[in-house]
C-alpha cells in the first residue's frame, strides 16, 4: 500500500474513533456526561482551535463548524501518520 494512502486511512480511522466516542458519550449542560466523552473532547481541541480561527476569518456558519472540525482533524491525523511513517522508512533505509 502506498504511504500516502495508508496515512489517509490511519488519519480518517483515528478521527472516526474520536468522533464516535464523542457522539456516543452524550453531552450534558456542562460538558461530556462520562469520562470517555472527555477523551473525545480533549482529542478535538487542536481542530477546534483551528476551526475557531477559520470561522472568524472565512465566516464559516455555526452549523458547518462541526463538519469542518472533523475534516480538519482527519487531515491533521493523516499528516501526523505520514510524518511518522516517513521517519520509520528513513530509519529502515539507513
Amino acid at each position: 500500500m502506498r504511504p500516502g494512502l495508508r496515512a489517509v486511512l490511519v488519519g480518517c480511522g483515528i478521527e472516526a474513533c474520536l468522533a464516535a466516542t464523542f457522539a456516543a458519550s452524550g453531552f450534558g449542560p456542562c460538558g461530556p456526561s462520562n469520562p470517555i466523552g472527555f477523551v473525545g473532547v480533549i482529542g478535538h481541541i487542536p481542530g477546534l482551535l483551528i476551526v475557531e480561527g477559520l470561522g472568524h476569518a472565512v465566516r464559516i456558519p455555526g452549523s458547518a463548524e462541526t463538519g469542518v472540525m472533523i475534516g480538519m482533524q482527519a487531515i491533521m491525523f493523516a499528516a501526523l501518520a505520514y510524518w511518522i511513517g516517513a521517519r520509520r522508512r528513513r530509519r529502515a533505509i539507513a
